[in-house]
């Protein structure tokens, strides 16, 4: 977006922002900063002192949001509009952002509920509080890694596991409510679903176990489970993330990454959004709150040792007070 074009949209979002009705209680966010770029600072209601802001951060009713020379901000409002702001901007939420005009831009605004009830960024206490349960002793590293502790979209997903020292081949069998399903026995880490096995029942929970063995011995057994989504879950969802990623424009900013790895993990998708998750902390690797959204997501899966190193990350790289 050129220059002129984004303090031309920025006139337009103040603008509606004065004339739009509320929409929403004061104690709830009425928009997302979820991309900034510069030294962007948000004033809070109660404060007369600017604040640093950071992508992720929800704004509430009566926060000033001012974007600095050389600097820029994207916000997702409630009403699913995604907003580009320029450089020299400064705006005041006071309600929703009126429609830009550009037809299938909006998401709906049950992507903004999911995202904002489940948002971890803008909030170091929520990682402060993971990390505590996590400070465990010498706990072994679980050896499955997905899909556990998740809702899987697809009926035929792949699985993945961490290696053993010593192991030659994994054993791998897959079970539900009817009895066991398939096995197979591999010598890698990872298997997509085997061509010739019925796809999984939609709904079903789901119980897989892998067991590495040596030459001689068994040497570490494991198992975990997941859930399938119904294909009108599952269709729905699907649907919703690209309508994330076709208002933001692409696939991998992020923008998109964010808004779809917190998405899909409010529906209990923690397998992909740890996916988009980690694209979007190799993308941004200073952002605290991706590193604390990938955190959540890890230990939401159970994947506690890698939960404590994206928290600790978050930890470090947060603003300080």
């Amino acid at each position: 977006m050129n220059r002129s074009l984004a303090l031309a949209r920025a006139m337009t979002v103040v603008a509606a922002l004065a004339l739009a009705p509320a929409a929403r209680a004061a104690d709830e966010p009425l928009a997302l900063l979820v991309k900034l770029t510069g030294r962007v600072q948000v004033t809070p209601v109660s404060a007369t002192k600017p604040q640093p802001a950071q992508f992720g951060r929800p704004l509430m009713r009566g926060e000033r949001l001012h974007v600095p020379a050389g600097g820029s901000a994207t916000v997702f409002f409630n009403d699913g509009n995604v907003i580009e702001l320029g450089e020299k901007s400064t705006i005041v939420i006071s309600g929703r952002a009126a429609p830009r005009g550009t037809s299938g831009s909006a998401m709906p605004a049950e992507v903004f509920k999911t995202v904002a009830k489940n948002l971890v960024a803008g909030s170091r206490e929520t990682g402060l509080v993971a990390l505590a349960p996590l400070r465990g002793g010498a706990e072994a590293a679980p050896l499955l890694e997905s899909p556990r502790r998740t809702q899987v979209l697809a009926d035929r997903p792949a699985f993945a596991w961490r290696a053993v020292d010593g192991a030659t081949r994994y054993r791998l069998a897959v079970s539900d409510d009817r009895g066991e399903l398939w096995r197979r026995e591999v010598t890698g880490t990872t298997l997509d679903y085997p061509a010739d096995a019925e796809p999984l029942v939609r709904g079903a929970e789901v119980l897989w176990e892998v067991e590495a063995l040596s030459d001689t011995d068994a040497l570490r057994k494991e198992e975990s489970s997941f859930t399938v989504a119904s294909a009108d879950e599952a269709d729905l969802i699907r649907t919703q993330a690209g309508r994330i990623r076709e208002a933001t424009g692409a696939a991998s900013t992020d923008v998109a990454l964010y808004l779809e790895g917190v998405y899909l993990a409010g529906h209990g998708v923690y397998g992909e959004a740890a996916e988009r998750l980690r694209e979007l902390c190799a993308l941004t690797p200073e952002a605290a709150p991706a590193h604390e959204a990938l955190g959540q997501a890890y230990r939401s899966m159970g994947l506690n040792d890698r939960a404590r190193e994206e928290l600790e990350k978050a930890k470090a790289l947060a603003p300080k007070k």
